[in-house]
């Protein structure tokens, strides 16, 4: 997937990979979320994730900008 901007919508992402009637589980979430952290990528939720199910990351230098950005 290339992108312009550094953040990705971590949901989004994922259904380009897989089939839309797949389901993830818990676990395959939580090994997407490890290899994002190993690729350098951070978590930028601006809000908690329990008002919502978006969750953003940021492949930014400098993460703090993205989730400002996402804050607006």
């Amino acid at each position: 997937m290339q992108q312009e901007n550094s953040i990705i919508e971590f949901h989004n992402a994922l259904s380009i990979i897989y089939p839309p009637t797949y389901e993830l589980n818990e676990a395959e979430f939580r090994t997407w979320r490890a290899m994002l952290q190993a690729c350098g990528c951070t978590n930028i939720m601006p809000y908690s994730k329990s008002n919502n199910r978006k969750e953003f990351w940021s492949r930014s230098n400098n993460p703090n900008t993205d989730k400002a950005n996402l804050k607006m």
